[in-house]
């Protein structure tokens, strides 16, 4: 007969195993799982800041299942060569000589519950194995070793399911829920902040339309946008001016203007005085319609209006429409010159100034 602590130790080398080789399981799936919950945060539901929360409650949880796994598989490996684990066998190699047990282990095996490995009378030679097997063969050896003497001793084999329930639910439980729970915060703050952006990118367009014969926006009501949203307003109806004369005006989820462009095209079958005569209207008059919108700016410079810097105005007149001028910077802005060379150039090609007001 068995004594209590020997059962118990038993009971573990059941147990313990299984959990063992669950919670490798587990260390390993974990990270695929909280990848791919960061992707629906990130790309799908389009989050718009960093969870940090969420970053580190998942190294927590794994450094938690591994905590349990070397805890409870150095635990068994050094039980199983104690003095305990020796007398149980001991006592297993003699109870095997009774053919009471015998019939048991017939019955057993034809049951299902255990391998045809159960009527080797030495049942230490299945747990002694080279130093070299590797984690889940040796929790496995083990496993099968303290079945076959639950079986030999008329012990219950300990049912490991709920075990292996919660250590496979729990960590994944913990993780999903946190994240569901941050999912339902960035479609609730998502859908106030697209309302506010609305407010402003229909503003804008309003503006706009007051001296543009076509503009375009990213509607926040239908496609929400962490990075903010573009309204764009061309002066003209068709492209009579190489690549148009337009301003895009970029708006944050707060209702605030983060970025403005200017882009005006350049007629290469123009004069260069006649040019920038053009340019400094529509400038004039876009920059007009950006002060109507009465929108608040991210900072003040982003509603100044911008110019032609002396040496800008003398490069351009110095150089071919077909070489490109190098950006500039003025203070709050910046100014270029884009084109293609003379030999590829042709109507489908652009030749423009651009203003570029970013944040």
């Amino acid at each position: 007969m068995l004594t209590n602590k020997q059962r118990k130790l038993l009971r573990r080398a059941v147990i313990y195993p299984t959990c063992v080789r669950t919670q490798a399981i587990i260390a390993f799936t974990l990270p695929f799982l909280w990848m791919f919950l960061i992707f629906i945060d990130n790309v799908v539901l389009d989050g718009q800041d960093f969870f940090t929360f969420g970053f580190w409650l998942m190294p927590v949880l794994e450094l938690i299942d591994l905590a349990f796994l070397l805890v409870q598989g150095l635990y068994i490996r050094f039980a199983v060569r104690s003095k305990e684990w020796n007398d149980i066998v001991e006592k297993a190699n003699i109870t095997l000589q009774e053919p009471k047990t015998d019939e048991l282990l017939i019955k057993a095996v034809s049951a299902g519950v255990l391998s045809a490995a159960l009527a080797n009378d030495n049942v230490g030679a299945g747990f002694r194995m080279d130093a070299t097997v590797r984690l889940f063969k040796q929790m496995q050896a083990i496993r099968h070793m303290a079945m076959k003497m639950c079986v030999i001793f008329r012990e219950r084999i300990p049912n490991r399911i709920h075990y292996v329930l919660a250590i496979v639910l729990i960590p994944t439980l913990v993780l999903t829920g946190t994240y569901v729970y941050r999912y339902i915060d960035i479609l609730t703050t998502n859908s106030y902040d697209s309302k506010i952006a609305a407010a402003s990118v229909y503003q804008a367009k309003e503006a706009l339309e007051q001296g543009c014969q076509k503009v375009y926006i990213d509607d926040p009501l239908k496609d929400f946008d962490s990075n903010g949203y573009e309204v764009s307003g061309y002066l003209y109806e068709n492209d009579t001016i190489s690549n148009d004369s337009y301003i895009m005006i970029k708006i944050d989820n707060e209702g605030i203007i983060t970025d403005v462009d200017y882009i005006f095209g350049v007629d290469v079958n123009d004069t260069k005085e006649a040019n920038l005569e053009r340019i400094q209207v529509e400038l004039d008059k876009l920059h007009e319609m950006l002060m109507d919108s009465d929108l608040d700016a991210k900072t003040d410079y982003l509603t100044e209006k911008p110019y032609f810097p002396e040496e800008t105005i003398e490069d351009f007149m110095n150089h071919s429409y077909y070489e490109r001028m190098t950006s500039r910077f003025k203070g709050y802005f910046q100014v270029g010159y884009i084109t293609s060379e003379k030999a590829e150039h042709d109507s489908n090609d652009d030749s423009y100034f651009y203003f570029m007001m970013g944040s």
